[in-house]
Parts: C-alpha cells; sequence; structure tokens
C-alpha cells in the first residue's frame, strides 16, 4: 500500500510539473471570431519555449478548414509582439513559398502587426495564392525569438490582446478573399496544478495515516 501510494504521488508530481509549464495554446479563426467575408477558418497552435533569458522559439501550428466547396487558401498571417524589445532572428518552415515579414504590417482593417509571414513581399499577397496553405492541409511555422526577459514570459503574453493575429485567405470561388482575426480556444482536457496539488496532498496524507495506523496495529 505504502509503495502504491508513493508511485501515485510521483506521477502526479510529475503531471503537475508538465502541465503547470505547459507552454501550449489552442487558437482559431472562423465566423464567430470576426472573419470579414465569413470564408475563411483556420484552427491551430501556438506553442512557447523559452531555452533561457535571451532566446526562445515560438511556434505556431495552422490548419486550413475553410469550407472545401469554397476552396480558398491561407496566404499570409501576422501577429503582435508582447513588447517591443523581442527580435525575430529567422524563421523556419516545411512551407518553402512563405517569407517572414517584419513590421509594422498593414493589415487592415485591423491594427499594424509586428511579425507575419506571406507567399508575398506584404501581408495582403499577390501573384498566384496556389502557393499558399490548401484547405484541409496543416502547416508549421518557428519563429526564432532574441531580447531579454523570455524565459520570464509564457504563450499568454502573446494571445492577451485582443485581435493578436489575422490570417489572409485568397483564392476563393469567384476571386473572393477574407480576412480572419484569432481567438483563444479553451483547452480541455488537463486538469488545474492547483487541483493536482490537492489530489497529491491528500494521498501523501492518506499515507501517512495508513503507516500511522499499521505502526500502532504493531
Amino acid at each position: 500500500m505504502k509503495n502504491a501510494l508513493l508511485f501515485l504521488c510521483y506521477i502526479l508530481t510529475l503531471v503537475i510539473i508538465f502541465s503547470s509549464n505547459s507552454q501550449a495554446t489552442p487558437i482559431y479563426g472562423n465566423t464567430e471570431s470576426g472573419g470579414l467575408e465569413k470564408l475563411g477558418s483556420f484552427t491551430g497552435e501556438l506553442l512557447y519555449n523559452a531555452s533561457n533569458d535571451n532566446s526562445a522559439t515560438l511556434t505556431f501550428k495552422l490548419t486550413n478548414n475553410s469550407t472545401q466547396s469554397n476552396g480558398g487558401y491561407l496566404t499570409a498571417f501576422a501577429f503582435l509582439m508582447p513588447n517591443a524589445s523581442i527580435n525575430v532572428e529567422r524563421l523556419v518552415t516545411p512551407l518553402s513559398n512563405f517569407n517572414l515579414l517584419k513590421g509594422p504590417i498593414s493589415a487592415a482593417p485591423f491594427d499594424n502587426f509586428d511579425i507575419g509571414v506571406s507567399i508575398s513581399d506584404s501581408w495582403l499577397g499577390g501573384g498566384n495564392p496556389n502557393k499558399g496553405l490548401n484547405v484541409s492541409n496543416t502547416g508549421e511555422f518557428t519563429f526564432y525569438l532574441t531580447g531579454t526577459g523570455l524565459s520570464k514570459l509564457t504563450v499568454d503574453d502573446f494571445t492577451r490582446k485582443n485581435n493578436f493575429l489575422a490570417a489572409r485567405f485568397r483564392g476563393f470561388q469567384d476571386g473572393g478573399s477574407d480576412k480572419v482575426p484569432a481567438a483563444v480556444a479553451a483547452a480541455a482536457g488537463v486538469p488545474e496544478p492547483s487541483i493536482l496539488i490537492l489530489l497529491g496532498s491528500g494521498l501523501i496524507g492518506l499515507g501517512i495515516i495508513k503507516r500511522k495506523k499499521k505502526n500502532i496495529e504493531n
């Protein structure tokens, strides 16, 4: 019994550590979040990882969820930085048609953004949209950041402001296009660290009681 309780406490401790250090946030953009033309839609995940106080990575995993019958390509997206002291050294993505954009990035009717990617040299884009992210396809974009105080930031710092990201869609039927802001999706299935701590404390207390009871009986 004692060994089982200790093992459970060990597992709970690991879960608490990993859940409290979780740096991933699900995001989405669709008609509910404010798509202007009600055509473009995406889901994704934003991950932040600081290796030290001066370097970190920010990764967007985006899936084009626009309606298959309408077609449409995600051709660009741009986002805000938590502060002006953060620099983007480079972009790494397996999608060779996307280029790094540095701000200020004009993304009317939204405010100017700080950093982004596009198949052209602007967020609005031009040329053949087929080079973008097609419907049902997923793209991963990792930005390598430098600056100060990066270890003190979390993914929440990048999503705190309204319209922290906006995606550009082009190539819908009849030449349609769309501009879709991102919203933060509620994370599900991960227990709150405080609840896990209480559970762990309860199990430890139960183990102590069992041990004392056994000592008394002996």
